[in-house]
C-alpha cells in the first residue's frame, strides 16, 4: 500500500482502512505490480533488436534511465553491451536459421546502424556545429517528458482516453503527474563517447573475426565469398544515400571506420586463401595418385592394356591410325589446340594417352578453380568504374570491390606452384631411384630395365605435357601478367572453353620473363624432363657400347664369320718402271661390319621407340656423343691390346671407324669437345693405318672414300636421326658421278637445307641424252613465298598451270615433284 499514489485529503487514511472500503485494490496491486519489470524488460529488448529505429531506441534508453533513476553514461554501457551481446548472437547460426550470407548482412548492418544510433542518440553537437542533424536524442527525449515544460502523462494519453467514460473521474493528481529526475541528465562527454566507441569497434573487430571467420568455414567456394562480397557492396551503397558516414565516424570517433576493411576483409581474404590451398592441394593428391598408380602399372610385366602399351613403344601408338587422329572440321578453319586439333598434334610431340589423360584431369581441375577464382576478379570497364568512383554520375563506392584481385592472383600462383612443386618431388625421387636402379643393374641389355627407363620417360614428359597441355597451369601461373596481353582472359577461358580461349590469347601473348613465376616453375619442369631424358641417353649409350666392345674384341672364328661382309674387286692401272700400263685387281671393304651396322640400327630403333621425334636436339646429340665417345675408347682399347694387326683387318676398321665417324660426328653446341673428339679420330686412324703398307693405302685410299660416299649416302635416310640437322655428312652427288654404273641410284640431295635436310632436287633428266652435272635452281624471289603466292605467279607468267616434263622414269618423277616451290623453300630458308 505504500506504493500507491492516493489523491486524498491529510492525514491519509491507514492502509487497514483503505482496505476494509476497498478490497479490490489488493488484487489490483498484484497484477500491476509487474509493470515496471516488464517496462524494463522491453526496452532492453527493444535495444537488442537489430532493426530498431534511433527513435526507438532513445525511448527505450529514457525508460530505463526514468525508472531505475540512472545517467546517461550508464544506460550509454549498457547500451554497447546490448550491442555486442546482438553480434554474438548473430555469429552463431545454429542458434538461428537463414544463410551465412544473411548472418554476415546482418551483423554489417548491426555495425552500421549502432554507429548511427550512438551519433544520433548520444553526441552532444558544439553550440553552431551540425544542427541540420538530429543529434542527441536521449537528452531531448527525456527533457521533453521531465523537465519544466514538459507535457503531462494525460495529455500524452489524452487522445486515447478522451472517449472513455472514466476519464472524467481521473484525479487531478494522476492527470497532472509529470516523472521527474532525481539525479540531474548530464550528456556523454565527447570524451568519454569516443574512447568508449573505439573500444566497442575493437571488441567487435575480435569477436567478428572469430564468429564470422567460422561461418565462412562453411562456404567450401570463392562464388560463395563473392555473393556476401557483392551483398555487402548493395547494402552499405544504400545506406550511404543518408547521412554522411564519414561525418558521423569524425564526430563519435574522430576517423571513418571502414566497415569492410576493418571487419570483413581480412577473413574473407583468408578463407579465399585457404579455399584456393585447398583446391590446389586436392588436384595435387590427385595428380601424385594418378601418376603412382601408372608407375606401379609400369612396372608390371606383361601388362596387355593398351594405354600401357604407348607407353613402352610410343613409335608404336605414333604410327597407329585412330578415328581421332584427323581434328574436327571447324579446327580447320581456327586456330585451336589441345583435343581440338586430334590426335595428330598430341602424336607429333610424342604424348601418349596416359600423359594426355592426367594432364587432362590435372587442367580440367585447374579450369574449375580459375573459372571460380575469376568470379572473384572478373570486372567489366563499367564495374571497375563504379567500384573505383570514377563514374560520375554514380556516389562515391562503399569499397573496391576489386581490390583483392593482385592478392587472389598471388594466391593461385602460391598454390599452383605448390601442386607442381609436390609433384616435381614425386618425379625427382622416382628419376633419383631409377638411376640407383640402373647403376645397381648387374645384367647388360636394355630389356632388363626396359620399366626403369619407361618410367623414367613416362616422368619426363609428363613434365613436358604440364606446359605444353595443361593451358590452365599458364593462366594460373600468369596472372596479371597474362591479362596485360590479353584483356579479361579468365572471362574468355570462361565463356569460351580453355583450349578455344589460350588459343584466342596466344596472339596477344606477353613475352615470357624467364624470371616470372610461370618461367620459374616451367624451367624446373624442363629440367626435371632433361633428366629423365639424360638418363635414358646414359642406358641407351652405355648397353649400346657395352654389345659393340663385345662384338669389336671378340676375334673367335664364329664372331669372324658373322661380322664378314662384303668387299668389292675394282681393276685398277698401275705404271710400271719400264713407263707399261699394268691392270691389276684389289679388294676393297664396301660394308660395314655386322655389329656396326647392328649398334647403329639398334641407337636409330630405340631412339624411335622413345618418340625421338619429339625429344630436344639437345638429348639426341647427347646420346650420340655418348656412343660415339663409347665407340672410339673401345677402339682405343682394341689397339692397344692389339699388337698387330692383319692388314685386311684394319682396312675393315679403318673403314668402320669412317663410317661411324661420318653418321655419329656432328656439330654441338660445345666447339671444343667437337674438335677434340676429331683429333681423337684422327689419331685413331693414323694408329689403324700403321698396320696398312704406306704404298698400298695411298692406293686404297680413293676407292675406299668412294665407297664410304657412297654407303653414307644410302645410310643417310633410314640412320637419319643420328645425323647433324644443320649439314649433311655427304653431299649428295648425281647418278653417274662415282665413275661407274650403280646397281640402284642413289636420289641426289641438295645443299644443306636447314629445315628439308633430305630433300630431293629436280634434275629433268633424259636418259636419250648424256647425263649432265646437276644444278641446284636459284629462285629469282629472295623472300620465302606461300605455296598460293608462288602458285598464283607461275598462272599469271605462263597463263597455265606449271607441269613438269614428261617423266620417263621413277626419279624423273620425283625430281619433277619439286619444280619451284621445294627450291624456293629452301633458298628461303638460307
Amino acid at each position: 500500500m505504500s506504493s500507491l499514489h492516493l489523491d486524498s485529503p491529510s492525514p491519509p487514511p491507514s492502509a487497514q482502512s483503505l482496505l476494509a472500503f476497498f478490497p479490490i485494490l489488493s488484487r489490483q496491486w498484484s497484477y500491476i505490480s509487474h509493470f515496471k519489470v516488464a517496462i524494463l524488460q522491453n526496452a532492453r529488448n527493444m535495444l537488442k533488436k537489430p532493426d530498431a529505429t534511433e527513435k526507438a531506441t532513445a525511448e527505450a534508453l529514457c525508460s530505463i534511465v526514468l525508472l531505475e533513476d540512472t545517467s546517461p553514461r550508464q544506460v550509454f554501457t549498457e547500451y554497447l553491451l546490448a550491442k555486442t551481446n546482438t553480434i554474438q548472437q548473430l555469429c552463431h547460426p545454429g542458434q538461428q536459421g537463414g544463410s551465412i550470407k544473411a548472418h554476415v548482412c546482418g551483423v554489417v548492418q548491426l555495425i552500421v546502424s549502432t554507429v548511427r544510433q550512438m551519433h544520433a542518440v548520444f553526441y552532444s553537437p558544439e553550440a553552431g556545429s551540425f544542427k541540420e542533424q538530429a543529434c542527441d536524442q536521449l537528452l531531448t527525449t527525456l527533457h521533453s517528458v521531465s523537465g519544466d515544460g514538459a507535457a503531462s502523462v494525460y495529455s500524452l494519453l489524452e487522445p486515447e482516453l478522451r472517449n472513455r467514460p472514466f476519464a472524467k473521474h481521473i484525479p487531478s493528481s494522476i492527470a497532472e503527474f509529470c516523472p521527474s529526475l532525481k539525479t540531474l541528465a548530464n550528456p556523454v562527454s565527447q570524451e568519454h563517447l569516443q574512447a568508449s566507441c573505439q573500444q566497442w569497434i575493437t571488441t567487435c573487430v575480435e569477436t567478428i573475426h572469430r564468429g564470422v571467420g567460422e561461418l565462412l568455414g562453411y562456404v567450401s567456394t570463392i562464388k560463395g565469398l563473392v555473393s556476401i562480397r557483392d551483398a555487402v557492396w548493395d547494402m552499405l551503397a544504400q545506406d550511404e544515400a543518408g547521412t554522411e558516414w564519414g561525418e558521423v565516424c569524425q564526430h563519435i570517433l574522430h576517423r571513418e571506420v571502414q566497415v569492410w576493411e576493418e571487419f570483413l576483409r581480412p577473413i574473407l581474404l583468408n578463407r579465399s586463401q585457404v579455399i584456393i590451398e585447398s583446391q590446389c592441394s586436392i588436384t595435387a593428391e590427385l595428380s601424385l595418385q594418378l601418376v603412382t598408380n601408372t608407375l606401379q602399372e609400369l612396372g608390371q610385366k606383361n601388362s596387355t592394356e593398351r594405354t600401357l602399351m604407348s607407353e613402352h613403344d610410343v613409335a608404336g601408338y605414333v604410327w597407329t591410325e585412330m578415328s581421332s587422329d584427323m581434328p574436327s572440321r571447324s579446327s580447320w578453319f581456327h586456330n585451336k589446340t589441345g583435343e581440338e586439333m586430334g590426335g595428330l598434334a598430341m602424336k607429333a610431340k610424342a604424348f601418349t594417352p596416359r600423359v594426355q589423360s592426367l594432364c587432362k584431369k590435372m587442367d580440367n581441375k585447374l579450369e574449375s578453380l580459375l573459372e571460380d577464382v575469376s568470379q572473384y576478379t572478373s570486372v567489366t570497364r563499367h564495374q571497375q568504374d563504379i567500384s573505383a568512383g570514377g563514374d560520375s554520375s554514380t556516389d562515391s563506392p562503399p569499397f573496391d570491390k576489386f581490390a583483392d584481385n593482385v592478392h587472389l592472383e598471388k594466391y593461385l600462383q602460391n598454390g599452383c606452384a605448390s601442386c607442381v612443386t609436390k609433384l616435381l618431388e614425386c618425379v625427382s625421387a622416382e628419376l633419383k631411384s631409377a638411376r640407383e636402379v640402373l647403376l645397381n643393374k648387374t645384367a647388360v641389355g636394355i630389356s632388363d630395365s626396359s620399366s626403369t627407363i619407361d618410367k623414367a620417360l613416362f616422368l619426363a614428359r609428363l613434365c613436358f605435357g604440364l606446359v605444353e597441355i595443361c593451358p590452365n597451369l599458364q593462366l594460373c601461373m600468369m596472372g596479371k601478367q597474362l591479362k596485360d596481353g590479353a584483356q579479361d582472359s579468365a572471362r574468355v577461358l570462361h565463356k569460351q572453353g580453355s583450349w578455344r580461349g589460350v588459343s584466342k590469347m596466344q596472339g596477344t601473348m606477353p613475352p615470357l620473363d624467364e624470371n616470372s613465376p610461370w618461367g620459374k616453375l616451367r624451367s624446373q619442369l624442363f629440367a626435371t624432363a632433361d633428366i629423365g631424358h639424360r638418363l635414358w641417353a646414359e642406358h641407351t649409350s652405355g648397353w649400346l657400347v657395352d654389345q659393340f666392345s663385345s662384338a669389336l674384341r671378340d676375334s673367335s672364328p664364329a664372331a669372324l664369320l658373322m661380322s664378314a661382309t662384303n668387299w668389292e674387286e675394282m681393276e685398277i692401272q698401275e705404271e710400271t718402271e719400264a713407263g707399261k700400263s699394268v691392270q691389276s685387281k684389289i679388294r676393297l671393304p664396301a660394308q660395314a661390319s655386322w655389329y656396326v651396322q647392328s649398334m647403329l640400327f639398334l641407337l636409330c630403333r630405340e631412339v624411335n621407340r622413345v618418340g625421338g621425334h619429339a625429344l630436344s636436339r639437345s638429348i639426341i646429340h647427347e646420346v650420340v656423343q655418348q656412343t660415339c665417345a663409347g665407340v672410339l675408347t673401345a677402339y682405343e682399347a682394341l689397339l692397344q691390346d692389339s699388337a698387330t694387326l692383319p692388314q685386311a683387318r684394319a682396312l675393315q676398321l679403318v673403314f668402320d671407324l669412317r663410317y661411324i665417324t661420318n653418321m655419329l660426328s656432328a656439330r654441338g653446341p660445345d666447339s671444343q669437345a667437337y674438335r677434340a673428339q676429331a683429333d681423337r679420330v684422327m689419331r685413331l686412324l693414323e694408329k689403324i693405318e700403321t698396320h696398312i703398307d704406306p704404298f698400298d693405302l695411298d692406293v686404297f685410299t680413293p676407292h675406299l672414300s668412294k665407297a664410304l660416299d657412297r654407303l653414307t649416302q644410302r645410310c643417310s635416310v633410314m640412320l637419319g636421326v643420328t645425323t647433324s640437322p644443320d649439314r649433311h655428312l655427304a653431299a649428295g652427288r648425281p647418278p653417274g658421278s662415282t665413275g661407274q654404273q650403280e646397281q640402284h641410284n642413289v636420289l641426289p640431295l641438295p645443299p644443306p637445307i636447314p629445315r628439308f635436310s633430305l630433300l630431293p632436287i629436280n634434275t629433268r633428266t633424259d636418259f636419250s641424252r648424256p647425263r649432265q652435272s646437276i644444278q641446284v635452281p636459284v629462285p629469282k624471289v629472295q623472300v620465302l613465298p606461300s605455296l598460293s603466292s608462288s602458285v598464283s605467279r607461275d598462272v599469271e607468267e605462263s597463263g597455265r598451270l606449271p607441269r613438269a616434263a614428261s617423266p620417263s622414269s621413277l626419279y624423273s618423277r620425283i625430281g619433277a615433284f619439286s619444280t619451284g616451290w621445294l627450291s624456293n623453300i629452301g633458298q628461303g630458308n638460307k
